[in-house]
């Protein structure tokens, strides 16, 4: 499975690729938002591990949300593309109310910064869930094309 780690602070994006790699999981590690916006673009399957704080561009807060909507609607996969949310400052409850606000376009996970550094099991256990998940959704796409395989993995279509 491909994992990428899209994360502006540079220590905790080596961190996640040596942890993830350490799985036998291919990480690629982008970190900042402009240099992730490619994936949109890519027409392979990979999981998403998205950081919530960005630095200020042009004095505006950035956060990871951004990102997502554009990969949740841009990537050919749309909302079956898988995004694991990470953060330090914003919490599980923000994370689910801007969830319920737009599901199509959320990240389809949460795990605090905190919960990572103290229980790093939280992600691997993540991970090998979503493996099998991309392998059964890379296998329904080979078998029915994505327009029929969109409609099987939530109904959306594209």
């Amino acid at each position: 499975m491909k994992v990428m780690v899209v994360d502006d602070e540079e220590s905790v994006a080596d961190a996640l690729r040596l942890l993830i790699e350490g799985e036998g999981y291919t990480v690629e590690v982008y970190t900042s938002l402009a240099s992730a916006e490619v994936l949109a673009d890519r027409d392979d399957l990979f999981l998403t591990i998205l950081d919530h704080d960005f630095s200020a561009v042009a004095g505006e807060e950035t956060v990871g949300y951004v990102l997502a909507s554009q990969l949740k609607t841009g990537h050919w996969a749309k909302h079956a593309l898988p995004i694991i949310y990470l953060s330090g400052r914003e919490t599980a409850a923000g994370y689910v109310a801007r969830r319920r606000e737009n599901m199509r376009e959320s990240p389809d996970q949460f795990v605090s910064k905190d919960e990572l550094a103290s229980h790093p099991d939280v992600m691997l256990d993540l991970l090998s869930e979503y493996d099998d998940y991309l392998d059964e959704l890379q296998a329904t796409v080979d078998e029915h094309g994505v327009e029929r395989t969109l409609g099987i993995f939530g109904g959306w279509g594209r």
